[in-house]
């Protein structure tokens, strides 16, 4: 019997041993903390590495429990535990952070048993430990992901709808909402693609970031537009805020086009209104501010995109104006109407505005264009086309910017329209635009002779140019 007992044990013995192992080689950490203050811990497995200690930091009172819990969370950690402790519980689960050695911060899941004597006393206080700080990373990624927008790290709607429910519901009177719509994101994508329309919104962020109090909580509710929630404001808090928008955005450069956001706001002093109500009341104002700045806010940004090209080639200005003179000579001759020249006049300033769109690397190449680069080049008319479109008193000049390069022959781009399908405004600048490049250097070509340009239309009358039209020029710049 006696050996059977000794067996038995010994068994016992080894699958507690491994059982140790196990534990060891885990990320869970078993411990038997001191019941008095300052006192030793009594035990903790050798895993207690995993935060850079050892078990003797804490047999030998170096490293005291509270040193081990974060400061933040010390209060509560404390509060719960003598509460345990006093309140006949005999077992709790708590998280909590924790000091690492290095000074790093995790979080853990303490699991506790508490054994007490007859009377209730705790004797001793035992249990696991464990690091869930990815755990904790990941549930806070995804709670912020729930209320942020990936885009802007701004407020999203789910936010913006529960925060004002419960403003409103709180009545937490009085609060404003703004409400913005950004002016030329489309306009943006169409012509420097989704990244620069990007690179547009997180300027408009900045902008409100900037302009808000901090107290004011700003959102992304989808798109283009944009919401603010002022909390205790006044009407004037309201104006101010949108000042401060309009003009940071004035100031701001960071983009190809200059950041705009149409505005409008409303004032709730109480519930008398929905909060449905309150938020049309500021959407409808925002509208009708849109409407009344709206050609104003075209006329800027196809101005801002002018200037813009300007800056990346120096001759656009001079070379706009020079065109535009000898296409109205030109129009003249060939008896176009007013209406027409005034057409003829914008869209020979404008014809190569899609180049602001175009990489400087492939703009201001001195060699020869590669056939991808080439292709890159050509989207300048497609680009200027949409650029145009975005200006209402500018749509029916767009048509003319996209077919200012197509050819007599057909061979053209972008459409490959041929003969009188390709627009007679577009004929014209398409001859003069030629001429003018030819006389002037270029990045990658120089400067021929009059005479030699001259030829070079004879040519390419027929070809790429309307014959009729190239006869008339020639007459004229004779």
């Amino acid at each position: 019997m006696k050996k059977y007992h000794l067996e038995k044990y010994s068994q016992l013995d080894k699958k507690l041993k491994q059982a140790y192992e196990i534990i060891e080689r885990s990320s869970i950490i078993i411990f038997e903390w001191s019941m008095g203050i300052g006192t030793p811990v009594k035990f903790v497995t050798d895993n207690i590495s995993l935060f850079g200690y050892t078990n003797e930091d804490f047999y030998s009172g170096k490293v005291d429990y509270w040193d081990f819990v974060y400061e933040k969370d010390k209060k509560k950690t404390m509060e719960l535990v003598w509460n345990a402790r006093n309140e006949n519980i005999t077992e709790y689960k708590h998280v909590y952070r924790v000091v690492c050695k290095n000074g790093d911060i995790k979080w853990v899941e303490e699991w506790t048993l508490l054994e007490r004597d007859e009377e209730g006393n705790a004797l001793s206080e035992k249990g696991i430990l464990r690091d869930i700080t990815a755990q904790k990373e990941a549930e806070e990624k995804l709670l912020y992901l729930t209320y942020h927008d990936k885009l802007t790290e701004l407020y999203n709607r789910t936010f913006f709808d529960e925060t004002l429910n419960d403003i409103y519901n709180s009545k937490k009177f009085p609060f404003s909402i703004i409400i913005g719509d950004v002016n030329g994101l489309k306009l943006t994508n169409d012509a420097f693609g989704h990244k620069a329309g990007d690179i547009l919104l997180n300027n408009i962020g900045k902008v409100l970031k900037y302009s808000c109090r901090p107290i004011d909580i700003i959102c992304r509710l989808g798109g283009d537009e944009f919401a603010i929630i002022l909390p205790d404001s006044s009407e004037n808090v309201a104006a101010e805020v949108c000042n401060k928008i309009r003009t940071a955005c004035k100031n701001s450069s960071d983009s190809p086009i200059i950041p705009s956001i149409a505005l409008g706001y409303t004032v709730a002093i109480n519930d008398e209104k929905s909060l449905s109500e309150i938020i049309k009341e500021a959407d409808d104002h925002m509208y009708r501010n849109k409407i009344n700045e709206s050609n104003s806010i075209r006329s800027s940004i196809v101005s801002s995109l002018q200037a813009t090209l300007e800056k990346k080639t120096m001759e656009t200005k001079e070379h706009a104006e020079r065109i535009r003179e000898l296409c109205l000579k030109l129009g003249k001759e060939l008896n176009l109407s007013d209406s027409e020249l005034d057409e003829l006049s914008i869209a020979a300033i404008m014809h190569d505005i899609g180049k602001v769109a175009i990489p400087d690397n492939v703009l201001l190449k001195p060699d020869k264009l590669s056939e991808d680069e080439w292709n890159i080049m050509k989207k300048h008319t497609e680009i200027g086309y949409h650029i145009i479109l975005s200006s209402q008193n500018l749509i029916p000049i767009a048509q003319y910017v996209l077919c200012h390069h197509e050819r007599w022959d057909g061979n053209g781009y972008p459409n490959k329209l041929r003969g009188e399908e390709i627009p007679i405004v577009s004929r014209i600048i398409s001859i003069v635009d030629s001429y003018d490049v030819m006389l002037h250097d270029r990045p990658y070509k120089k400067a021929i002779t009059k005479a030699d340009a001259i030829e070079e239309i004879k040519h390419c009358s027929g070809t790429q140019f309307d014959p009729s039209i190239a006869k008339i020029f020639l007459e004229l710049i004779y």
